[in-house]
């Protein structure tokens, strides 16, 4: 079987409206992988920085897959939540991206948006409640057709930042090639 190992960190968040964060994460992947070592979901500390523009949540990520071929390959989809003064978790943004396919170290970029209610209710709600609406089932992000997410009403906000060192094993050996 065919191996691929992530060693890295859930590193940065910048880019939002407050930097209060913290990030749930869950990874997805199809039926030809196993997960062989490691959490598919968690999340990360929240980090309620003083005087910069960007959250540090350095949360370490160590994943170890066996794969029979590449459909199905490994992604992460992610949900930032700003947690404000009284405690409360805001949704701040969805996200996701397909794990490096290529062996060495890279730093994935991920753009995260959140659903926007357009009528007069909805956006006066958000403002008086500061909230916004939330998906029943978040992993539609990584499921559904890019033209049914390309339906919805959305805002785009900050970024998050993955830096991941990718290591292949036993590829070439079983004829899979990425």
């Amino acid at each position: 079987m065919a191996e691929i190992h992530y060693l890295g960190e859930i590193a940065t968040g910048y880019g939002f409206p407050e930097n209060k964060l913290c990030v749930r994460y869950k990874i997805k992947y199809g039926a030809a992988w196993k997960l062989i070592s490691g959490n598919k979901d968690g999340q990360t500390q929240t980090d309620w920085p003083q005087d910069e523009d960007e959250a540090n949540f350095n949360h370490f990520m160590d994943l170890h897959f066996g794969a029979r071929g590449i459909q199905g390959w490994p992604q992460i989809m992610i949900q930032v939540y700003l947690v404000d003064s009284n405690g409360r978790r805001v949704l701040y943004g969805y996200g996701s991206s397909i794990l490096p396919i290529t062996a060495g170290y890279e730093e994935v970029e991920i753009g995260t948006w959140r659903p926007a209610d357009q009528s007069i209710r909805g956006r006066l709600k958000s403002y008086l409640l500061d909230s916004s609406p939330e998906l029943a089932e978040p992993e539609t992000i990584i499921s559904s057709a890019t033209q049914q997410r390309q339906q919805l009403a959305a805002e785009a906000m900050g970024y998050v930042k993955i830096k991941l060192y990718t290591v292949l094993r036993n590829f070439k050996k079983y004829g899979i090639e990425t």
